[in-house]
């Protein structure tokens, strides 16, 4: 499917997720890039992710990398890995990108005075309740 553009961007329920995970895009039927983010306890963690997602979706059309393969990747990886998260794993095909969109993730955190461990563990802790 092609990126028409527009962007739709949500914060939602850990249960409307399309898998386990606390952000999430795609590009719909009429080729808008949709992102969601899990509702957080703390609602800046929340659009930080948004910001993550953001960049890596973005990123992703640019270089080629579908939606198809990251839902496949991420679908299928075993979370006893050592990495935290689908996207750290150097076999994603969205690696790169999601490195990318990690920095700027940190760069705007930073930049609100987030803390950055506080920040990760929420992340991780919604994760795994997600996985259970």
């Amino acid at each position: 499917m092609n990126w028409n553009g527009n962007v739709n961007m949500q914060l939602i329920s850990a249960e409307q997720q399309r898998y386990p995970t606390v952000g999430d895009w795609w590009i719909d039927e009429a080729g808008c890039l949709q992102v969601r983010a899990t509702l957080l306890t703390n609602i800046l963690d929340s659009h930080l992710v948004m910001a993550h997602e953001y960049v890596e979706a973005m990123l992703c059309i640019h270089y080629g990398v579908t939606v198809e393969a990251v839902d496949k990747f991420d679908e299928s990886w075993k979370n006893d890995s050592v990495y935290a998260e689908p996207g750290d794993d150097p076999t994603a095909p969205y690696h790169e990108q999601h490195d990318i969109a990690l920095i700027v993730e940190r760069m705007l955190a930073h930049a609100c005075g987030v803390d950055w461990t506080k920040h990760d563990n929420a992340i991780e802790a919604s994760f795994k309740a997600m996985n259970k």
